[in-house]
């Protein structure tokens, strides 16, 4: 047997290993080996068995996907939902003191108001019922027919421009 035999299959060892030139055969000849077949060409169509494991698999990931991202969705609204909520609420408490002051000075204003009118020396008189008047409402102009806008004015063009 020789090294430099065609019928061998032979592989080149890489440049970084100790010898640069040395080849060894893969495999012994076809004569000494009887036993050894070839492999059957391979087919590219799978059996119908693998082809629904395989979608099965792409369903589950897709279903296992959705799954962790709705997880996340709702952890995330979980979280940020109750932070949002103590904000506005801190705001609600903040507008309802103002409102509630500002209904407290309002009081306090009517009541200076009231003791100052019942003092003789502001020239106010009390109200008796026959001193009342009372106003017949306006009738209110019918809008059945659009106004027509007069164009009185002539728009202004100058060389300049006013805005951009």
């Amino acid at each position: 047997m020789s090294l430099h035999n065609h019928s061998k299959r032979s592989v080149t060892l890489p440049r970084n290993s100790r010898s640069h030139r040395a080849t060894r055969p893969l495999a012994a000849s076809s004569a000494s080996q009887p036993n050894v077949k070839p492999l059957p060409p391979r087919s590219h169509r799978l059996s119908p068995q693998w082809r629904s494991l395989l979608f099965l698999q792409k369903l589950s990931s897709g279903i296992a996907f959705c799954l962790v991202a709705s997880v996340l969705g709702i952890y995330a609204w979980s979280v940020y939902t109750p932070r949002i909520w103590g904000q506005e609420y801190k705001k609600l408490e903040t507008l309802q003191r103002h409102e509630r002051h500002l209904t407290a000075m309002n009081e306090t204003i009517k009541n200076q108001l009231a003791q100052q009118a019942e003092k003789p020396e502001t020239g106010l008189a009390n109200l008796h019922p026959g001193q009342i008047l009372f106003l017949s409402p306006t009738p209110v102009p019918s809008r059945s027919q659009p106004q027509k806008a007069t164009a009185k004015y002539k728009p202004i063009i100058g060389k300049t421009p006013v805005a951009y």
